[in-house]
């Protein structure tokens, strides 16, 4: 039984669930026609869709909904943390992101506004994926990849430094 055909089962008979997966052409659907993966519960309440494992032994994430909105969840219980310390000089860190606007080489005609991963690397390193200008054994490029909402503490802190100042400034 192929990787594929067990989780298929295990949906099923577990959270009785339907996967569905279109490699080619294109299948129907209440929005109309597709490709991917779908995974779709029967019922509308709180699901959890995918869990991700560390070696079975702790959850890493998950993708979760619940009958209108899905969540993609990064494990953040402070029973996994060591070392935690306050979160200082952001303003200084976030200056140094340059945000870029640009076009994707497969979609010329759409401009978005986004970062270039190398350059995050210096500043957010958790953020990055992969190794700038890496290639595979046929030397086709490993294209990084980034996460941003690893940008998230960052913005939270530099808002409370420039709120700390105003306040600062106001009071004077």
């Amino acid at each position: 039984m192929t990787r594929l055909a067990v989780c298929y089962l295990i949906l099923r008979q577990q959270y009785n669930a339907k996967l569905n997966i279109v490699f080619n052409g294109s299948g129907a659907s209440p929005q109309g026609d597709y490709r991917g993966i779908t995974i779709t519960p029967t019922a509308t309440s709180s699901t959890t869709y995918i869990h991700f494992h560390n070696h079975g032994v702790s959850t890493l994430g998950s993708i979760t909904g619940n009958g209108s909105n899905i969540a993609f969840n990064t494990s953040s219980d402070y029973r996994i943390k060591d070392n935690i310390v306050n979160l200082t000089d952001a303003t200084t860190r976030l200056k140094q992101l340059q945000p870029r606007r640009f076009n994707l080489l497969d979609n010329a005609e759409k401009t978005i506004d986004g970062f270039i991963a190398h350059e995050v690397s210096g500043i957010v390193p958790e953020a990055v994926f992969g190794d700038k200008d890496e290639v595979d054994k046929d030397g086709k490029p490993v294209i990084q990849q980034l996460d941003q909402s690893k940008l998230i503490p960052l913005l939270v802190k530099t808002i409370q430094e420039l709120e700390a100042r105003i306040t600062a400034l106001e009071s004077a």
